[in-house]
């Protein structure tokens, strides 16, 4: 789990990083338009490393708890699964990623009580029972033992509290990443928009177009007309208002 830890700061550091970047390079004043296209390669690295970030924080809930979380166990399948066929955001470094995501996973085999902190303390309750009425009935060797596992008992009370705590936080931070990831997509969504909007407008290229850019034009007329007759309507309104009142 140690280990495991390092890399999980690593990955945590790097998804930071990938966000702090700026959403549109601030030395370039001019705007192309194609800031959502040059922006893919890094929001599918800010996707992987969130995606390998939530499995392996799995991976170490259950190695905790001694429960799989088989929801993200389904989404990690499913993206291991298209990244070998080469779909997917970035695929080969999303392999990558999972093949160390896996090296460094812990142990955690629901039928082996040993390998999460919550089957461990179970085991020692059970001890903790037979060690206490051996010790009552004046066994000096259960007694012995009895004071090493309750030490061993409180030891691992403090690092299952200490562990869910720093997995609670964990879950928490990778939302944010998931939120903050959105909110850029977002950005660039709307600044495509926008640039398509002002987008120069192509001659028309042939008669239907034509037409129906005329008909347009006529509507808008007719809305620029009937717009300055009630202006003219107002302003004689507001002209001969004060003469009423008298």
């Amino acid at each position: 789990m140690d280990l495991q830890a390092n890399q999980l700061d690593e990955w945590r550091e790097h998804v930071i990083q990938l966000l702090l970047q700026p959403l549109v390079d601030e030395e370039t004043e001019e705007v192309t338009g194609e800031e959502f296209e040059e922006s893919t390669k890094l929001q599918d690295d800010i996707l992987i490393y969130t995606l390998v970030l939530r499995c392996a924080i799995a991976d170490r809930q259950a190695a905790v708890t001694g429960q799989h979380n088989f929801l993200v166990e389904h989404e990690t399948k499913a993206a291991i699964r298209l990244a070998k066929h080469g779909e997917g955001p970035a695929p080969t470094d999303l392999l990558a990623l999972f093949a160390l995501r896996e090296k460094l996973k812990p142990e955690c085999v629901p039928e082996d009580p040993y390998t999460s902190l919550r089957g461990l303390l179970s085991e020692l309750r059970g001890l903790l029972l037979k060690l206490r009425s051996d010790a009552a009935n004046g066994n000096e060797r259960a007694n012995a033992e009895l004071s090493i596992a309750t030490q061993l008992q409180k030891l691992i009370q403090s690092l299952q509290a200490e562990q869910m705590k720093a997995i609670t936080s964990m879950e928490r931070e990778t939302e944010d990443f998931t939120d903050t990831l959105n909110a850029r997509l977002e950005f660039y969504r709307q600044l495509q928009a926008v640039s398509d909007m002002v987008a120069g407008r192509e001659d028309p290229t042939d008669e239907q177009d034509f037409v129906a850019i005329l008909r347009q034009e006529a509507a808008l007329q007719q809305k620029m007309a009937a717009a300055e007759s009630k202006h003219r309507y107002r302003k004689l309104y507001r002209l001969s208002a004060p003469n009423a009142i008298c």
